[in-house]
């Protein structure tokens, strides 16, 4: 094997390994084997048709539901302690994991092989994907107080963590200064998972793009 397919090889089976930590992979594979099961022979079967559409409806479900989670999160992270930021930063890195799955090697979603089949389902759920990293970091920069207080009005939720994160998912750029060596951590983590998130929904449009140019030329 080539050094650059051994490379790749290897990174591969790490996406797949870290994909294998979220319990989205573990509930899928359940409903995975089901739809082998009701399999007959090398024909689809009405029932193998039933659970693929059943993973399709717990994938966006799951997606959707993580964006209404995570501005939960944010709204009541003033009463949350200060270790739920681990999951939240766990739930940034599945989420950048996943997306680079899909693109750089067709895995981590519900169809199987190896060839990227983007589609207006897939660009759409990775869009709702960046939201909720977007709020997700909201809720770091909230939780590890990287940022100072600024009110509405007295008693209101900080809005100031929202518009950091805001500032540095759509300008790379915070709003405010870090206040520290953690402020700085997590404005430098959120720039990296902007940049390599931007980049692969660039991929998949050119990918939509590209398929449907054939599907025009066919």
């Amino acid at each position: 094997m080539k050094p650059v397919g051994r490379a790749a090889g290897t990174f591969r089976a790490i996406i797949n390994a870290v994909h294998w930590t979220s319990p989205y992979r573990w509930f899928d594979e359940i409903l995975k084997r089901n739809q082998m099961g009701a399999r007959k022979g090398n024909q689809e079967s009405e029932r193998e048709l039933f659970w693929l559409d059943r993973r399709y409806v717990f994938s966006d479900v799951y997606i959707v539901g993580w964006l209404g989670f995570s501005v939960a999160l944010y709204l009541a992270h003033p009463m949350l302690p200060g270790w739920i930021a681990v999951p939240i930063a766990l739930r940034c890195l599945g989420i950048l994991n996943k997306e680079l799955g899909v693109v750089l090697f067709g895995i981590c979603k519900v169809t199987d092989g190896t060839d990227v089949s983007a589609s207006g389902r897939v660009t759409t759920l990775a869009l709702v994907n960046y939201l909720t990293a977007l709020f997700c970091f909201a809720s770091l920069h909230a939780l590890l107080g990287t940022v100072g207080h600024l009110h509405f009005d007295e008693g209101a939720i900080p809005i100031a963590p929202l518009l950091q994160a805001m500032q540095v998912h759509f300008a790379l750029s915070p709003a405010f200064p870090p206040m520290d060596r953690m402020g700085h951590i997590v404005v430098a983590g959120q720039s990296v998972f902007v940049f390599f998130f931007a980049t692969l929904i660039i991929s998949l449009f050119v990918s939509l793009l590209n398929l449907r140019s054939r599907e025009d030329r066919g």
